[in-house]
């Protein structure tokens, strides 16, 4: 009983983006988090998968959004409060 029509937008970014993080992360857990790369003068560089990059900044979206919504523990309680007082 927290959402009310006006958060269906932002909700629906949150739950497009927790399918993409899904997918991603299951792509680097089954391909790993880096890749080898070539250097113009012919060295050997590990380089993070644009895929764990992407995945990161998605989580840390996905987190922010989770506390608005009162989807952690801290944030519920506070909202309860919130609601009693």
């Amino acid at each position: 009983r927290l959402l009310t029509a006006a958060d269906e937008p932002a909700f629906a970014r949150y739950c497009r983006n927790f399918a993409k993080w899904q997918q991603l992360r299951a792509g680097l857990d089954k391909a790993g988090y880096t890749y080898d790369a070539t250097t113009t003068h012919g060295g050997k560089l590990r380089r993070a998968d644009p895929a764990f990059l992407i995945a990161d900044r998605l989580e840390r979206q996905l987190l922010a959004i989770e506390d608005r919504f009162g989807m952690n523990p801290s944030e519920r309680q506070r909202i309860f409060a919130a609601r009693a007082a």
